[in-house]
């Protein structure tokens, strides 16, 4: 994406070889019919002088000036380009001539690559004021200026400077891409669009215009607009990470998995520390059941970032899958040292040490994720550790905590429900169960459970209606379970087992 360009000038004496000002290659490029030199010459009288006819030549400060100039443009391409050394000579060249704009505008481009706007708009400011307003020279500070302006956040200012290049060249390929740049961090799509699209016509070779368009169509689902955009910035910057991993992001969505492990697996190669492409990666290798190689991948995420992220999920899940709970243990234990105040380290601890058949630690881990992060989520969870440790009133307290929260959490109604039909505490069972059926549950627990109730308040209507709903979503469990039910002395069916419909039920 850096790009150089030269725009040649010379000193405003004669005899003086041409001269050149070099730009940041940081800077985007300005496309060649933007650079034309703009040759500055004394101006010749129309009569020659009373006194003498021979022109003056250039002072011996000027010279002076000259010397230093051509010292400091030495340097560019040396490990002393953008130097204090570099910067002393043209300030130099600058005292001793102050009317060598090429150094003010070389002075500018230092500063705006050592990212200090304040100073770089310092030097473009003297180079506008000496500049004619129709030149090439004219524009393109207008352009530098308005880019120095940006990065302070005075966009109403660098919008003026852009109207400027516009007015004396309407296809100044980067001003228009740098003012469709400032409407798209805007929010103003459409005129971010039109700016973008009229700069990339004006260079079809400009690739920070294909990439803010790119994010555009992504943004907005059009996929074959994203990934045309996508592939000219990379064609343009095959260097470059980010878009190789949204290309990546972009295949997966579109179940191109083979593309997307190839972009993916690029952005690695081109920026082997950027977490979130081995964390993506590490993603497509799971999809694409490369599993070991998704582990590897989301460790290499996890070295370069510990701070807790998906590269964690994604390697704790991967583990669990195939029940390396040791090595997932020894993930999580790490992670609780480098992210001690992170709910999620110990929800997932919790769940861990359920599977190693440890309840006391579960309960201790879910407590610690309540305590960090006191959620509906976090007190479900703990309320489920109290569950399975037995502990019903704490139980209870915790999935009441998590509807309070979360008036419409099904699971925790469900779960209170259980809860409350083991304690054969009828009413509570069914307000509970009948909160978690109206927030999404149909299963055929909860109808059968609701059946069985209703049953026992000799409801009968609604206990057949809720038992029928239960045996369809799964005949032969249900049928059975009521056949079972039923051979005890007395039976919460007793109410029902005689009835016609009943008996077709269990047939």
């Amino acid at each position: 994406m850096e790009k150089r360009f030269l725009l040649l000038l010379f000193l405003t004496f004669p005899q003086t070889p041409l001269i050149w000002a070099s730009t940041a290659s940081t800077l985007p490029h300005v496309a060649s019919d933007q650079q034309a030199p703009e040759k500055t010459r004394p101006k010749t009288p129309s009569k020659p002088p009373a006194k003498s006819t021979q022109k003056s030549g250039p002072t011996p400060q000027q010279l002076e000036a000259a010397k230093y100039f051509k010292e400091a443009e030495d340097l560019v391409g040396t490990a002393a380009e953008n130097s204090d050394q570099q910067i002393a000579l043209f300030q130099k060249a600058l005292q001793l001539d102050p009317s060598l704009v090429a150094a003010a505008f070389n002075l500018g481009i230092i500063y705006t690559r050592l990212h200090d706007p304040l100073k770089a708009l310092g030097h473009f400011g003297t180079v506008l004021q000496k500049a004619p307003e129709a030149s090439a020279l004219s524009a393109n500070t207008h352009y530098l200026a308005a880019l120095n302006l940006k990065a302070l956040g005075e966009v109403s200012q660098a919008k003026d400077h852009l109207q400027k290049v516009l007015q004396a060249n309407p296809k100044h390929a980067d001003a228009l891409s740098l003012l469709g740049d400032i409407y798209f961090e805007d929010g103003k799509t459409d005129q971010a669009r039109e700016f973008l699209q009229r700069a990339v016509d004006a260079n079809p070779n400009l690739p920070e215009a294909y990439y803010r368009l790119a994010l555009m169509a992504h943004k907005s689902g059009k996929t074959d607009e994203a990934l045309k955009y996508y592939q000219k910035f990379v064609e343009l910057s095959p260097n470059d990470a980010g878009a190789h991993l949204n290309l990546a992001l972009l295949m997966a969505g579109l179940d191109r998995m083979d593309e997307a492990f190839k972009y993916a697996e690029r952005a690695t190669k081109l920026d082997p520390k950027n977490a979130d492409a081995w964390t993506e990666l590490g993603k497509i290798q799971m999809l694409t059941n490369r599993q070991s190689a998704a582990q590897d991948s989301f460790w290499r995420a996890i070295e370069l970032q510990p701070k807790w992220s998906e590269a964690h999920r994604f390697l704790i899940t991967a583990l669990l899958q195939e029940n390396k709970l040791e090595r997932a243990d020894a993930v999580l234990t790490q992670a609780a040292k480098d992210n001690p105040k992170e709910a999620e380290v110990y929800s997932m601890t919790g769940e861990l040490a359920f599977r190693m058949e440890d309840p006391v630690r579960a309960l201790q881990s879910y407590g610690k994720a309540h305590e960090l992060k006191p959620t509906a989520e976090t007190a479900f969870d703990f309320a489920m550790a109290y569950a399975r440790n037995h502990v019903d009133a704490m139980a209870e307290e915790f999935f009441r905590k998590a509807t309070q929260l979360k008036p419409d959490f099904a699971e925790a109604w469900f779960n209170l429900a259980l809860l409350k039909d083991g304690q054969k505490n009828t009413a509570e069972a069914l307000t509970a169960f009948r909160q978690a059926e109206s927030y999404g549950i149909h299963d055929g627990v909860l109808y059968y459970r609701m059946g069985v109730l209703y049953a026992r308040l000799k409801d009968i209507e609604k206990s057949l209606a809720y038992l029928d709903k239960a045996v369809k979503t799964d005949p032969p469990r249900w049928k059975q379970k009521l056949r079972e039910d039923l051979k005890p002395v007395t039976s919460d069916l007793d109410s029902v087992r005689y009835r016609p419909e009943f008996q077709k039920l269990i047939q």
